[in-house]
């Protein structure tokens, strides 16, 4: 009996002793659950901000439970607040965060804008949910132990950042992208005095809308900490298709040619000072074609126009841009001379005073006559055009490609004329008396131009460039016949039949005139 009632309490103490190393099991493993959760010191930061791996906030709890004591979301104190009171709290504290400044980089281009204007909002909302979980989540042993670590420590959950996509974008397609995008700029050359300078070009630029969101949804979501900072935006760069180098070629005069307007009309001036404008500073690269009616048109009022003398069916008419076929006349014989290739030229319908016959070139907006030449030489060519105090000048520059002792003339050979008349009419819008020209005689011709070749002064060859001929256009005088009595009007008509001026002139005198 003895030796059972032994076996007995050995059992019993054996059993305890199990229990007891049971129950510290059991504690052991609720701290080490505590103590994975990040509780720092009052007066320290804290190390770990994976508050979203510690509850999905699955928890229910009342509307009117407040948040443990020592909880934070980003540096916003929680601590007993309502879900509703933290939200407010917390959305507070981020629209205060929309008023830093972001540099936005695009290459070459800075735009300033605020974290507000980007779109920044609150991504992660459902943190309150893990706050308010925080605490009463778990076993007993893992709650109580969580509630004394904060009222000792505290507890910080991440606040993170996001922006709504429609606004970030709304700003980058109406303030950035106008600023951003643009096309290359080709490099250029401009004359000063009897200089040129090369115009180094531009790369163009265009913006990517969506890359450029995500650019900013990821600085500010993950390395923004507040305050000012730069967002590198995703843009295309796109090179110009030539470099400075091929106009830095650019060193002689190919051709060159001047004409003389200084007896021309204030309007007729205009346009061709408006017109050479337009020409100058042409770039032609090698195969490239120049047209001379494309650079110029439309010859209306909003381009730089006036209205003045034009020629059209064989008579002179008022028309904007009248006088601007001296313009291409003048490019043409620049262009003869630079000894590029001319793929069309027309001449005029009568001839001209300020070139001889066969060295005009004729454009018409109307009838798409036009002046066009190829750069066929294997270097950029550059065009200068101006007109200034009465003389127009042309000068084709490039790289000369003939040698020094060669040189070319250009002959005007006419082959036949065609004298033109002055008839005499009356005219009942003129005042009787009055006796006007309006339009000049213009003598037809056939003529051609013929390229001379020299070499060392010798010539060596010799060939026909065009051949053009010119209508004859008779003048016209009229005589005035307003107010004029019958008897009278009816005899200055008889006399102008004749088209001797003198017999006019008789008649007007027996009435006094």
């Amino acid at each position: 009996m003895k030796t059972d009632r032994k076996k007995g309490i050995l059992l019993g103490l054996c059993m305890m002793a199990v229990g007891i190393f049971c129950m510290d099991a059991k504690v052991q493993a609720a701290e080490t659950e505590t103590s994975q959760v990040s509780v720092t010191s009052e007066n320290t930061e804290n190390p770990n901000s994976q508050g979203e791996d510690i509850s999905d906030g699955s928890v229910r709890t009342d509307d009117k439970e407040t948040i443990f004591p020592g909880i934070y979301i980003g540096s916003v104190d929680v601590s007993g607040m309502t879900a509703e009171e933290a939200r407010e709290a917390v959305t507070q504290f981020v629209d205060s965060e929309k008023s830093f400044l972001m540099n936005l980089d695009i290459g070459d281009t800075q735009i300033p804008a605020t974290t507000g204007d980007v779109g920044l909002c609150w991504g992660n909302t459902r943190v309150v949910d893990q706050a308010m979980a925080l605490g009463r989540q778990g076993n007993a042993v893992r709650r109580f132990k969580m509630k004394k670590a904060l009222e000792k420590g505290s507890y910080t959950f991440d606040l993170k950042y996001d922006i709504e996509d429609e606004k970030a974008r709304s700003f980058l397609e109406n303030r950035c992208a106008p600023e951003c995008n643009k096309e290359p700029v080709e490099p250029t050359m401009e004359a000063s005095g009897s200089s040129l300078q090369v115009i180094d070009g531009q790369n163009g630029c265009t913006l990517r809308v969506d890359e450029s969101v995500e650019a900013i949804r990821n600085y500010l979501g993950s390395s923004w900490n507040g305050g000012a900072g730069t967002i590198s935006l995703a843009y295309d760069v796109t090179e110009p298709t030539h470099k400075k180098e091929e106009l830095d070629t650019i060193q002689n005069i190919l051709g060159k040619a001047d004409t003389d307007y200084s007896l021309s009309s204030k309007a007729r001036s205009s346009n061709i000072a408006t017109a050479a404008k337009l020409i100058n500073g042409t770039v032609l690269y090698p195969g490239e074609t120049f047209s001379t009616l494309d650079t110029i048109t439309p010859f209306t009022e909003e381009n730089g126009y006036a209205l003045a003398g034009s020629y059209a069916n064989g008579t002179t008419t008022e028309t904007f841009g009248g006088g601007i076929c001296q313009v291409s006349t003048t490019l043409y014989l620049a262009v003869l001379r630079a000894e590029l290739e001319v793929t069309e030229r027309k001449n005029h319908s009568m001839l001209v005073t300020y070139v001889k016959p066969s060295m005009d070139a004729a454009i018409a907006e109307s009838s798409g006559k036009d002046f066009k030449f190829k750069n066929n030489t294997d270097n950029p060519i550059y065009i200068y055009m101006v007109a200034y105090n009465g003389t127009l000048v042309a000068r084709v520059y490039g790289a000369e490609y003939r040698p020094s002792n060669r040189t070319v003339e250009y002959e005007s050979v006419t082959l036949s004329t065609q004298d033109a008349e002055m008839n005499i009419k009356t005219s009942s819008a003129l005042s009787v008396g009055v006796i006007s020209q309006s339009q000049s005689t213009h003598k037809g011709c056939v003529a051609e131009l013929y390229k001379i070749v020299k070499e060392d002064g010798q010539e060596v060859s010799r060939e026909r460039v065009n051949s053009s001929n010119y209508a004859k256009s008779n003048g016209v005088i009229e005589v005035g016949t307003k107010g004029a009595s019958p008897e009278v009007a009816a005899a200055l008509a008889q006399a102008a039949a004749t088209n001797d001026l003198s017999q006019v002139k008789q008649v007007l005198a027996t009435m006094g005139r």
